[in-house]
């Protein structure tokens, strides 16, 4: 809702996904190191935590984001950390097949689709040739 602050619980819920997400950072650079800034991935991830956390210091400080155009702009990089989890769950084997044959299951259904119609259009066409004279003597 416009001009109104969301509940206590969104904050909550912003901080501990914030905060998840950070440690899994952590977690990846303990691991892997200087290799890590070699992947673009991680660089996003950089920027996503340094913009979040620039965000938490002006909310603490109590900075009126409304006045600030450019930071209310730099949220949406958090959309960003989706693009991060589909990149995540890409890497999966087996739900790139599940999702290969959902498409597969799509393309199945839009020719069944074509076919009907066509066959649906074929039968109107012969039953407008073949009823239209009965009907009209």
């Amino acid at each position: 809702a416009a001009g109104e602050n969301p509940p206590g619980w969104v904050y909550l819920m912003m901080a501990g996904c914030y905060g998840i997400y950070c440690l899994e950072f952590a977690t990846r650079l303990y691991i892997a190191r200087t290799r890590l800034f070699s992947d673009r991935w991680a660089c996003l991830d950089v920027a996503i935590i340094l913009i979040g956390l620039a965000e938490y210091l002006l909310s603490t400080l109590t900075v009126d984001f409304q006045g600030l155009g450019a930071v209310r702009t730099i949220r949406v990089f958090r959309l960003a950390r989706l693009v991060r989890a589909v990149q995540l769950f890409g890497s999966l084997r087996d739900l790139r097949k599940l999702l290969s044959m959902m498409g597969g299951c799509f393309k199945i259904l839009l020719w069944s689709f074509v076919l009907c119609f066509l066959v649906m259009t074929f039968w109107a066409c012969v039953a407008v040739e073949v009823v239209h004279p009965m009907v009209v003597r």
